[in-house]
């Protein structure tokens, strides 16, 4: 595994075209291909190129960038878009459609066939923008160019200056393999949150595709990372006995000192389980926020929560991180 990105950008247009144009950064040097993109209230469009050149251009009404993943037709798409307020975006995805439908322009993304809606309102065609990131401080973006089970992550975040206290972050990632049968078309999920406790599973929150192209297909959304002993994602009464509060010390494992880190499990209450995440992770020691760790290594991550204090239901967090690079704060 591999990760790239754009790292430790200073928001200075606003927050969501800072937060984008990392995304896309990140997802450029991770061989994704701009398919096209319009320049918003500016008025350039491109059928299918960049127009995008900096967070300055993404910073205005509409601009936006459809951006596909590496492997060609059908790999997955997804559109990024500044909405109409400094701190509002819309993020549209295609499992394998792709975006070639619509009547796209400068301020007027492409639709696609199997659109979701992964930050906004609205409809496809008409979509409405929501917060997606907090205005100051500094947005961190990395991707990796390997793929996980077919699907190639990503994951964005924004926090204050100072404080580390997060504003929003977004993110997708291969479900792990294994855990998930071969023959599902659309191993992977998401999310995307704009709060400083992102944790908490506010809509949109979590989703997925299940059963995408077979009958009865649904996109699941407010869906649950979930871990052993969570009180609020409790899988079956013999999990919860598992718990780590009740059978687990808090602290780095016993045999090598060392911090480990496991699998979040991706569910929902009433919904057949989509299996366990590939990147995001947990662990049970106290950090701070953007601690890191095996940064020197090709596996490095970086803490995106760190309340845990020895007491459930929250654990420490982290995502993967761009190795020998120190966040700032």
């Amino acid at each position: 595994m591999a990760y790239v990105g754009l790292t430790n950008v200073t928001i200075a247009q606003g927050g969501a075209a800072d937060f984008l144009y990392a995304t896309y950064a990140a997802l450029t040097s991770a061989s994704w291909v701009t398919l096209g993109s319009g320049t918003g209230a500016a008025g350039g469009y491109s059928s299918s190129g960049s127009l995008i050149t900096s967070a300055a251009t993404f910073n205005s009404n509409n601009a936006w960038a459809r951006m596909r993943e590496p492997g060609g037709v059908g790999a997955r798409e997804y559109i990024l878009q500044r909405s109409t307020a400094a701190t509002t975006a819309v993020i549209k995805y295609s499992r394998a459609d792709g975006f070639t439908g619509g009547s796209p322009a400068a301020a007027v993304s492409p639709t696609s066939t199997d659109t979701r809606l992964i930050v906004g309102g609205g409809t496809d065609a008409s979509p409405t923008g929501v917060t997606i990131c907090g205005a100051t401080g500094y947005v961190q973006a990395i991707a990796s160019n390997t793929a996980t089970n077919g699907t190639y992550g990503f994951w964005t975040f924004q926090y204050a200056a100072g404080t580390g206290t997060f504003g929003g972050i977004l993110l997708t990632e291969g479900i792990s393999p294994g855990s998930t049968p071969a023959s599902v078309a659309d191993p992977s999920w998401r999310l995307a949150v704009a709060s400083s406790t992102w944790w908490s599973n506010a809509a949109p929150g979590v989703s997925w595709w299940q059963g995408y192209n077979l009958a009865g297909e649904t996109y699941i959304t407010a869906g649950n990372l979930g871990f052993p002993g969570s009180s609020a994602n409790t899988m079956t009464t013999t999990l919860t006995t598992m718990s780590p509060s009740a059978n687990v010390p808090f602290g780095v494992d016993p045999y090598d000192a060392k911090v480990s880190f496991f699998p979040f499990y991706i569910g929902k209450a009433g919904t057949y389980p989509k299996g366990f995440s590939s990147g995001i992770s947990f662990g049970l020691t106290s950090q701070n926020n953007l601690d890191v760790f095996n940064i020197a290594t090709s596996e490095p991550r970086i803490a995106v929560n760190s309340v845990n204090n020895g007491s459930l239901p929250m654990p420490l967090i982290v995502v993967p991180w761009v190795p020998n690079i120190i966040p700032v704060i």
